[in-house]
């Protein structure tokens, strides 16, 4: 018996319906319209599928997504939308906390590692329970009045457009329009999966629907755009950078040195990396890390460059140029 034939009877006991999942795709079309009689009929037809979904605005339900293990994260994200009794943890360590939808949308990075599922589907395969019971999703508490409900006025990070703006475009017009929502999306996404989730999540959107492979093939054209740094939608077109660091090779040669390395590899791109295993390839002989580390943070304290996600565990930082 896989995961969805598991726990698809518990779940619809707590008035939750959910849908078989086959790697990381939806086994079946019209997921996120299904209910608990459809459910249970799934149940039976796929009782092999090792992971299952929900549809969360049919389940009611606002997941609070965090995606990284630092507990910290989870605490700050809960002191600024609510506690909730029900959290949970994925096999790579990320936190899960559920809310009662509030009417909620989707909304990607209203906190750094943080992200709202409040429509389209969350997934679940091996989660564990960290707190609370399965006879808490009921009784969910609404997010506090500073979340991003659309029924309330909220202080969150400005966000791109929602997805309601795809609503009523016309058949031919889908492409494109599609893109243009990707593109504005993309910056707050980790990596192309993240981008296709929402552009799956999108395209429930449009009165008739987009068949899988243009949603998908839509979404890596936006995310090709984002991975050159070229994705002047959301950001406006970059500027270079300096030619010249004025004064910097008095106050930090170091840090003059790591400029030069940067622009050479770096000057047409709007984000990239400074990992510690470049101290390695440094001219005009390796350096120490801490070495590297001092003429990082001369670049950040002169504003030539400025940290935009901090290193988290399997990913490195991501560094753009001038202040922010």
């Amino acid at each position: 018996m896989g995961l969805f034939a598991e726990w698809q009877p518990q779940y619809a006991e707590r008035a939750v319906p959910s849908f078989p999942v086959v790697g990381k795709r939806p086994a079946i079309k019209g997921y996120l319209k299904v209910g608990l009689e459809g459910s249970r009929e799934l149940a039976a037809k796929f009782g092999d599928a090792s992971a299952f979904g929900i549809p969360l605005s049919r389940s009611k339900i606002t997941v609070l997504d965090v995606d990284t293990p630092d507990e910290r994260v989870l605490a700050d994200a809960m002191d600024r939308f609510g506690r909730s009794p029900f959290i949970v943890r994925s096999g790579s360590g990320n936190w899960q906390a559920w809310y009662r939808n509030g009417g909620e949308g989707r909304r990607i990075r209203p906190l750094p590692d943080v992200d709202i599922l409040g429509a389209g589907w969350g997934t679940k395969g091996i989660y564990t329970l960290v707190e609370g019971s399965l006879d808490d999703l009921p009784d969910l508490p609404l997010m506090a009045s500073s979340g991003c409900a659309k029924s309330r006025t909220y202080n969150c990070t400005p966000l791109p457009p929602a997805i309601g703006a795809l609503e009523g475009v016309a058949p031919g017009s889908r492409n494109n329009s599609l893109w243009r929502f990707l593109m504005t999306q993309a910056p707050y996404c980790d990596d192309a999966d993240a981008l296709i989730d929402v552009a799956r999540t999108a395209a429930e959107a449009f009165a008739s629907p987009m068949a899988d492979g243009e949603v998908v093939k839509t979404a890596l054209s936006a995310w090709r755009y984002e991975a050159e740094g070229t994705n002047w939608i959301a950001r406006g077109k970059q500027r270079q950078a300096p030619t010249e660091p004025d004064g910097l090779i008095w106050e930090s040669p170091d840090g003059f040195i790591l400029f030069k390395v940067l622009r050479y590899y770096n000057a047409g791109r709007a984000r990239f990396f400074i990992a510690n295993e470049m101290a390695k390839t440094m001219p005009p002989k390796p350096w120490k890390r801490e070495r590297l580390a001092s003429a990082r943070k001369a670049l950040l304290d002169h504003g030539h460059i400025t940290l935009i996600r901090r290193a988290s565990t399997g990913r490195a930082a991501v560094y753009a140029w001038g202040r922010a």
